[in-house]
């Protein structure tokens, strides 16, 4: 635009395609033998797969130097169009409790899942949109002192999981199956400094600290828009009450009762940041030789994980010690405050991690060309 002034646009589209394919048609069969696997032979239960991702990237950025400032302001946006199929034992799967059993064709235990009507099934598409504007400047105070500093805005725009199960019972507890919160609120300031004190520019220390903040997996979205109850319904028979004779196969969504597991998230879900800060001080010695001590610190909060709400309170429980004497522990009911369901997965931001790191690094320049 000027000598000053410069305005620059980039794009970019990439394409990841990972197909997964079936090493076989026959269901899935395990053979076990003294409580033991022994064998697995037939198809893979969750083969075939597909996990494809089609990203667009443009960026914008306006640099402006003006004096001892040179800033730069600008946009960066990442669409991803993601569609990821994983048919889990949509091919079924069998399991024998020895080789004589499997010989006489007696399975223990037979699963099979199915998509649920009026549904896409095993396959999803947990597109995320992310939009990020930021302000930055690098200051010159003085021929020995640098610093820059800015402010960076993010926001994650995640699809949203398009069943709801309307069940009463989890109505009641405002569980919602085809929500994932999105927080507004990603704003990272970052400082950095260079400072080189004296006069022959020898020693120069650096030091640093910024907020990041990191879009959640679409391989945990993703499967918030399954585990719904609705849209995948998996089935397991075990003994006399498996209705299909090996290597059969039901030929659609049986009657019976079932227990789903579910797959939500909590009404306050954060996306994942990171604090971080650095300091460095870094020494020259003769024309090519350097020698720089550093420190690395990281605090990630807000991290991603998951935990079963659908249990009792633990309660102590009495086991024996083989040779004699007991011991105690604790251990939740096998029964469920919400009969309906198994397992009642809540993913939510409860994690945090702390990194705390040292480094000594030697540079010798062997060209002066």
């Amino acid at each position: 635009l000027s000598a000053n002034t410069v305005l620059e646009g980039r794009f970019f589209s990439t394409r990841d395609y990972e197909p997964g394919f079936a090493n076989s048609a026959p269901p899935e069969t395990i053979i076990q033998q003294n409580g033991s696997n022994a064998i697995l032979f037939g198809r893979n239960s969750f083969s075939p797969r597909s996990a494809n991702i089609d990203t667009l990237q443009p960026t914008v950025t306006l640099s402006v130097t003006k004096g001892a400032h040179s800033m730069k302001f600008g946009a960066d946006m990442i669409f991803q169009q993601i569609a990821n199929f994983f048919p889990g034992n949509f091919g079924g799967s069998y399991s024998f409790t020895s080789y004589a059993n499997y010989a006489n064709k007696i399975p223990a235990s037979f699963t099979q899942a199915f998509a649920g009507p009026n549904t896409t099934g095993a396959t999803v598409y947990p597109n995320v949109n992310e939009y990020a504007f930021f302000a930055e400047d690098s200051w010159r105070a003085s021929r020995h002192l640098t610093i820059n500093y800015g402010l960076r805005y993010d926001y994650f725009d995640y699809a949203q999981p398009p069943v709801l199960n309307s069940d009463a019972s989890l109505a009641a507890l405002n569980i919602k199956t085809n929500r994932i919160h999105i927080d507004p609120r990603d704003i990272s300031p970052r400082f950095g400094f260079a400072y080189s004190p004296g006069e022959n520019n020898k020693t120069v220390i650096r030091g640093g600290y910024g907020i990041f903040y990191a879009v959640t997996p679409s391989i945990f979205t993703g499967t918030a828009f399954t585990q719904n109850g609705i849209q995948v319904q998996s089935f397991t028979f075990n003994g006399a009450a498996i209705p299909v004779t090996y290597p059969n196969l039901l030929a659609g969504i049986p009657t019976t009762n079932r227990t789903p597991s579910l797959f939500v998230f909590s009404d306050d879900f954060r996306n994942p940041r990171t604090q971080q800060w650095n300091l460095s001080f870094e020494r020259q010695f003769g024309a090519s030789t350097s020698i720089t001590l550093g420190y690395l610190g990281v605090k990630g909060v807000h991290l991603p994980r998951t935990r079963d709400i659908n249990l009792f309170p633990a309660v102590p429980v009495t086991a024996p010690i083989q040779g004699g004497g007991s011991f105690t522990f604790y251990q939740h009911p096998t029964l469920r405050p919400n009969p309906n369901y198994g397992r009642i997965w809540l993913a939510y931001s409860g994690a945090d991690s702390t990194y705390h790191g040292a480094f000594v690094q030697f540079t010798r320049r062997f060209s002066r060309s």
